[in-house]
């Protein structure tokens, strides 16, 4: 018997699974010194592939944009072998391929973005914990830029590079520590993020009671590419904030949180910033294809679609552009987030986060955690200010600057 047990440890320990997967998508390959951008998408558990749809959904908007630069993406084998591989084929991903190791974890990731010298951008799929970092596969692997040496990797940006981390809660810290360590502008969430899918409509709703009683979700894509997208194609997700506070498995943000991915820019110009952030509305999957000569009401009109909430409620989306209209021109303010707004700038915001933790083990404990707000107003003014900066951004990027 400890013969056989011997055999099957050698086994496993000789034979690990298939770890993670890489792919590229479009018809560039990888070469290290093309401009390149990269998806990361880690363990979904109970979401299925629908990580994976989102970063297929972004990954058709840089090739249609950036037809000569790279896409490389880095994703855990969420289905296991065969079924992924076929599955990211069907979504256009090509050079599909397995890596073995027993997990998806942070030395996988970095050792991949080492093999190239020019990333512009980096987008994030997965779950995460504000204080543990982004999940990669299971509890234990995670993109941890507090312990894990990210900042090795700076020398890797384009002087126009960003970084957005759909994940939940991924502004607190997570965000501002990749700013400071990759010297980019890096967008992140300040509550729990879920998925939307477009409708006929012409909007972006989550499937759930917000979407509209009337009307229902499209098959084919006809607003954010230039041509036509089948929805089973991986064209037809995305990730976005809710509109109210986070409560959940690590506790009650209730002080505390935004209903928009917040920019950060620790190291970098204003300009460069608000340059950053319009080139990601160009980039993202919203209402209708954009580009740097599309007009500002073209522009706005996918700006609004990421400030505002994705409510089934058309009135709720026209108050939220109509109140940040009006305090552009008026110089006032306007909140549309459905709880208690932070206040905060590209360097972070006037908040403290803290949990309890276990003794014994020193990990936090689960439910224990809460924001203390430290916003010297009732008014915050964080979301009239990304507003602007979206719009100082869009006229840098068409006047050349």
């Amino acid at each position: 018997m400890k013969k056989i047990f011997a055999a099957l440890v050698s086994l496993m320990v000789s034979s690990p699974a298939w770890a993670y997967i890489t792919a590229t998508y479009g018809n560039m390959g990888t070469d290290p010194n093309t401009r390149t951008h990269i998806l990361i998408v880690g363990k979904g558990n109970e979401l299925s592939t629908l990580l994976q749809t989102s970063a297929a959904a972004k990954a058709k908007k840089y090739a249609e944009l950036y037809p000569n630069e790279q896409i490389r993406l880095i994703s855990v084998n969420e289905t296991g072998g065969k079924d992924n591989l076929e599955l990211l084929a069907s979504y256009g991903f090509k050079n599909v391929e397995e890596h073995r190791g027993f997990n998806f974890d942070t030395t996988d990731v970095m050792s991949e973005m080492e093999k190239f010298n020019k990333i512009a951008t980096v987008d994030i799929y997965s779950h995460s914990v504000a204080y543990y970092g982004v999940i990669l596969d299971g509890k234990f692997n995670r993109m941890d830029p507090k312990r894990d040496g990210y900042q090795k990797l700076a020398n890797r940006f384009t002087k126009d590079a960003y970084a957005y981390l759909h994940g939940c809660n991924s502004g607190q810290f997570l965000a501002p520590i990749l700013s400071l360590q990759w010297n980019i502008p890096v967008a992140g969430s300040f509550t729990s993020t879920d998925f939307n899918r477009l409708h006929e409509n012409g909007q972006w709703y989550f499937d759930d009671a917000r979407k509209p009683n009337e009307g229902k979700f499209v098959g084919v894509n006809k607003k954010t590419y230039e041509r036509n997208e089948n929805c089973s194609e991986g064209a037809c997700r995305r990730l976005f904030p809710d509109n109210h506070n986070y409560n959940g498995y690590w506790g009650s943000f209730s002080e505390g949180g935004l209903g928009f991915f917040k920019f950060f820019c620790m190291n970098n110009t204003t300009q460069d910033c608000q340059k950053a952030m319009a080139r990601s509305m160009i980039n993202a999957v919203s209402v209708k294809p954009i580009n740097v000569n599309s007009s500002l009401e073209d522009y706005k009109d996918v700006v609004f679609d990421w400030l505002c909430p994705a409510s089934g409620l058309q009135e709720k989306r026209d108050k939220c552009r109509q109140g940040l209209e009006n305090a552009v021109a008026t110089g006032g303010t306007y909140d549309s987030f459905g709880g208690k707004s932070l206040q905060c700038d590209f360097k972070g915001c006037k908040a403290k986060f803290k949990c309890q933790r276990m003794p014994l083990v020193d990990l936090l404990r689960p439910g224990s955690c809460e924001v203390i707000n430290l916003r010297e107003s009732t008014k915050t003014t964080t979301q009239v200010n990304e507003y602007k900066a979206y719009l100082e951004g869009f006229k840098l990027l068409q006047a050349g600057k």
